[in-house]
């Protein structure tokens, strides 16, 4: 089976990599990007199965041709490039997964389903880490309820690793420009609400095992926040919501650049020329982008309770996954934990493992206890606590 990974030289891309040309039954993953040094690069890095090849998602006639013989694409370039990838996907009649839309972009995709279904392919929208394991997460819990009242999700990220770039983004850059410029959203009283971005509303002090420790923690906007109430309105979902920690020095430049404007996309007049602030400053942190020979020191806590009802007894499940750099491939946490799990969806789908047609959040269509045995085989296992109250 061949799959394509887009951005396959990029930031979240080698975790999916690795995980593809390790299956025996994978016969080619084709790292594209256009980037093409980066992407022979990667490719010479993984082995024989891994080749090279230029592709950029702007280009729709250049996609449907990389796309022509090949069973899935993995789309792990920027968000904002979900629906272009998904028009070259209904041309080839290729499977498709990415890593996230960013609840807005997510919306207009998941409209696309019916056109997926006729022509008889599958589209999994958010497939990464959160979205991704959060939302199967979620699937395993609610599950196992009568009803369902909440689902809240935890995201803490921490960051040791030794680096030279002044700032060190843990995923990518525009995603999280985004998420420090754009509208939080929170499902309350069975309803959509917004909140400041992402760090600018009040912090809730997150208890997470160490490393990663007490952090503060922060809503923001996110894809699995949209899906969930939708997926499980039947259980009398009532509550969803997403907060993130991120490495506290890397979230306070962050932050400052925002406040300067350089999450701004606009073009300004600088000495007579148009540049766009958040371009720049995407230009001059490039310079920083490949450090892969470094050792990685960054950990990860996803957790998500979920609770509810179960035979009249109040009950919450609380699944937790704490994740560390997979050293054998000196693979970051962020990289391992993004790109992993959508290589491990794009290698389901080639498989066969998924009949459903149509477009999905992951917690539609993916098994969780099968995938949960494939996260623990690759580095990120998952445990589940349940609380009942006693009465």
């Amino acid at each position: 089976m061949k799959i394509v990974v887009l951005g396959g030289a990029g930031k979240m891309a080698p975790g999916a990599n690795r995980f593809l040309v390790n299956q025996e039954d994978v016969s080619k993953v084709v790292i594209a990007d256009k980037d093409i040094d980066r992407a022979k690069k990667e490719a010479a890095n993984l082995g024989g199965k891994a080749e090279p090849e230029y592709a950029d998602f702007k280009d729709p006639d250049s996609l449907v041709d990389l796309l022509s013989d090949a069973e899935v694409v993995l789309n792990s370039t920027v968000y904002y490039s979900n629906l272009k990838v998904m028009d070259a996907c209904l041309d080839t009649k290729t499977h498709y997964v990415d890593l996230g839309g960013l609840f807005h972009t997510a919306k207009k995709q998941l409209k696309l389903s019916p056109e997926f279904e006729r022509a008889g392919i599958t589209a999994i929208n958010g497939m990464g880490s959160a979205p991704g394991i959060v939302n199967i997460m979620a699937r395993y819990g609610v599950d196992r309820l009568d009803t369902a009242e909440y689902i809240r999700i935890r995201d803490g990220i921490v960051s040791y690793t030794d680096t030279e770039a002044p700032v060190k983004a843990p995923y990518a850059l525009d995603t999280l420009l985004d998420e420090f410029t754009k509208p939080a959203q929170v499902f309350e009283g069975g309803e959509f609400k917004e909140l400041p971005p992402f760090p600018f509303s009040e912090p809730e002090e997150v208890q997470f095992p160490e490393p990663v420790g007490t952090q503060p923690s922060y809503p923001t906007l996110h894809t699995e926040v949209y899906t969930l109430p939708k997926t499980f309105g039947d259980k009398g979902i009532q509550e969803v919501n997403f907060k993130l920690a991120l490495p506290s020095v890397f979230k306070e430049k962050l932050k400052l650049l925002v406040q300067l404007g350089f999450g701004e996309e606009e073009p300004i007049r600088v000495g007579g020329v148009e540049v766009s602030p958040r371009q720049v400053l995407n230009e001059l942190l490039s310079r920083f982008e490949d450090e892969k020979d470094k050792s990685p020191d960054d950990h990860k806590v996803l957790r998500v309770e979920v609770g509810g009802e179960k035979d009249g007894r109040e009950v919450e499940y609380r699944l937790e996954s704490i994740m560390h750099p997979m050293e054998k491939y000196n693979l970051a946490t962020g990289t391992l934990t993004v790109g992993g799990p959508g290589g491990m969806a794009a290698w389901m789908l080639a498989r066969g493992d998924i009949k459903k047609r149509g477009v999905f959040p992951p917690e539609q269509c993916i098994d969780p206890e099968y995938f949960f045995k494939l996260m623990g085989k690759w580095h990120m296992p998952v445990y589940s606590i349940v609380r009942t109250l006693v009465n």
